[in-house]
């Protein structure tokens, strides 16, 4: 990554994080690069295509909250991988609650916070970080709740 150090992934990060918390579509789908995949906490695998076309719709499920800590970051040549914990505050519907464990989820939408372990492997090329693949994990007892206001 000749061009890229640490802080130049840390400001992709918080690039992806603005976002997907602000429904920045057409931001978002600079960032990320060929093939981008998204494996939700859920275990739903969402191709970059269909992420940013959810996003332009307002999507099923609205972030409203996408911090990252304890972030690691490791470079191998034109690749860096980031490694965190992500807290994810969403809006989700009924539709939503068979991807989280959530059958209490019946009507109306409710407020989820999600503390999930993320990796993010961003690729330079052409100059230019891109975003290739984001996954999450949710942990353990990673949620709290409430119904959305």
């Amino acid at each position: 990554m000749a061009g890229s150090n640490r802080d130049d992934v840390l400001a992709g990060m918080q690039e992806f994080a603005r976002c997907v918390k602000d429904g920045v579509a057409d931001a978002l789908e600079r960032l990320l690069g060929h093939g981008f995949e998204y494996v939700h906490a859920h275990g739903a695998i969402e191709p970059g295509s269909r992420f940013v076309k959810r996003m332009r719709a307002g999507g099923e499920q609205l972030s409203k909250r996408l911090d990252f800590a304890d972030v690691t970051i490791a470079r191998y040549g034109d690749v860096a991988v980031a490694t965190g914990i992500a807290r994810v505050g969403a809006v989700l519907g009924p539709e939503a609650a068979r991807w989280i464990n959530a059958p209490d989820i019946r009507e109306g939408r409710w407020y989820r916070e999600i503390a999930a372990y993320f990796t993010a492997i961003w690729l330079e090329a052409d100059g230019a970080l891109r975003l290739v693949r984001y996954h999450s994990t949710l942990q353990h007892g990673g949620f709290t709740d409430g119904p959305s206001s």
